[in-house]
């Protein structure tokens, strides 16, 4: 029976996003595995929000000292930090996952990349992963192109989507626009404006809601929403419950997702499990994901992103179709799928 140690310090949070909805259902799915003797553990340092992993997982966490591993883990065969992270030590394999690499790119800034970056070069040359996974092929590439060394020790997983409770479509029947994820400025909510800018002058009638917390940049973004011109037609709602997610998909016009950088695009797939016509760039890993079932749009220009909206608004039966297409995709899309190919993972590590 394999030992596997998976980091759940990522859980240590009432309200799960990002790498915490990947630590959580890809745990829940290893943890099915007859073959896999799993155990949930933590980082020492955050003890006090460790109880969150139980309401998460139903188990109780073990905690670790990553510079002393051994203390706590001994008899571990596997090491697997979802967040980016692993111990230093240890005499266990490792394996780490890896979803973008956005603290190398330019809108990340030089001064909060300085300590990302030192981080994540410790865990590379530092901790030694015995094997990487990354959520897409678009960063598998990008990471091996950063750190050639990388090579032949990455596979690219892509993750699940069906941890979603939908409920049926009922579209609205005033035109709906819904973006759903951090306010930031990679996320290009800035174009998103200016494009909905000019649907609006074409269709008085349409609004756009944006949902999701703030992150980096997302203070001069909400300044630019409250300056629009047509700011009467906008909501912004904040972070939003999964049920409040599954309603404003399932009625949504169409989901636009400008991002100029995703390591993966969960929240694309999520619209399209939900028949949701979508929106996204025609590069990186949102055209990875969505794969043609999209309508994939130079999203650097608002014109373009303001276009396949109108085009969706005066053609909903083309719409409907393709939305119909894309959901038959997005169901192939699974965690079991993602927990099979990272215990393939795991056993190819340990030989």
């Amino acid at each position: 029976m394999l030992r596997l140690s998976f980091d759940s310090t990522s859980l240590c949070q009432a309200r799960l996003t990002g790498v915490g909805v990947y630590a959580q259902a890809l745990a829940k799915a290893l943890m099915a595995y007859k073959a896999i003797d799993f155990s949930a553990s933590y980082r020492v340092s955050r003890w006090k929000k460790a109880h969150y992993i139980n309401s998460h997982l139903g188990i109780k966490p073990k905690a670790y000292f990553p510079n002393l591993p051994q203390l706590t883990l001994g008899g571990t065969d596997i090491f697997h930090g979802p967040d980016f992270k692993i111990p230093k030590n240890g005499s266990f394999k490792k394996v780490v996952t890896i979803h973008d690499l956005v603290t190398f790119q330019p809108f990340y800034g030089i001064e909060n990349a300085k300590l990302a970056h030192k981080n994540f070069k410790q865990m590379l040359f530092g901790c030694k992963p015995d094997h990487i996974i990354t959520v897409s092929e678009f960063v598998k590439e990008e990471l091996e192109t950063l750190f050639p060394h990388t090579k032949g020790m990455v596979t690219a997983i892509h993750s699940g989507i069906n941890h979603l409770n939908l409920v049926p479509r009922k579209e609205s029947e005033t035109p709906l626009f819904v973006y759903i994820g951090t306010i930031e400025a990679r996320k290009n909510i800035s174009n998103l404006l200016k494009a909905f800018a000019l649907v609006y002058e074409q269709e008085p009638k349409a609004r756009l809601i944006l949902a999701g917390g703030t992150g980096l940049g997302g203070g001069a973004i909400l300044e630019e929403l409250e300056s629009s011109k047509v700011k009467a037609a906008i909501s912004y709602e904040g972070f939003i419950t999964n049920e409040r997610r599954a309603a404003l998909l399932s009625s949504a016009t169409a989901f636009v997702y400008p991002s100029l950088y995703e390591g993966f695009g969960l929240p694309i797939l999520e619209a399209m499990l939900a028949s949701c016509p979508v929106i996204t760039a025609n590069f990186g890993a949102c055209a990875e994901i969505s794969h043609n079932h999209a309508w994939e749009v130079n999203v650097q220009e608002p014109e373009a992103i303001a276009k396949a909206m109108v085009h969706i608004l005066n053609n909903k039966s083309l719409a409907a179709e393709k939305a119909k297409e894309a959901h038959t995709y997005s169901q192939d899309f699974t965690w079991e799928q993602c927990a099979s190919d990272t215990f393939q993972v795991y056993k190819n590590v340990l030989g």
